[in-house]
């Protein structure tokens, strides 16, 4: 299962379970809150979203520099 589905999946447990007032095992709506990055603790949850957010950035990253690579060669043909 990729990210954004599970991401996706939990936003929309999440909705279903609290639009009907469901009551919700500690356990699930830990799982369910880590899979939308959502921390109850103010310090964890912002080194894992920093850490998250920085992991993001390199992946955007290598892309950006690898597009580039491919356009200088396209350039020199």
């Amino acid at each position: 299962m990729n990210k954004q589905s599970k991401y996706t999946n939990a936003q929309l447990e999440l909705k279903r379970v609290l639009g009907e007032q469901q009551t919700v095992s500690v356990t699930k709506l830990l799982k369910l809150l880590n899979s939308l990055n959502v921390s109850l603790d103010a310090e964890k949850n912002e080194t894992s979203e920093t850490t998250y957010l920085k992991g993001e950035i390199r992946a955007r990253d290598k892309k950006l520099k690898l597009l580039n690579e491919q356009i200088k060669r396209l350039k020199n043909k």
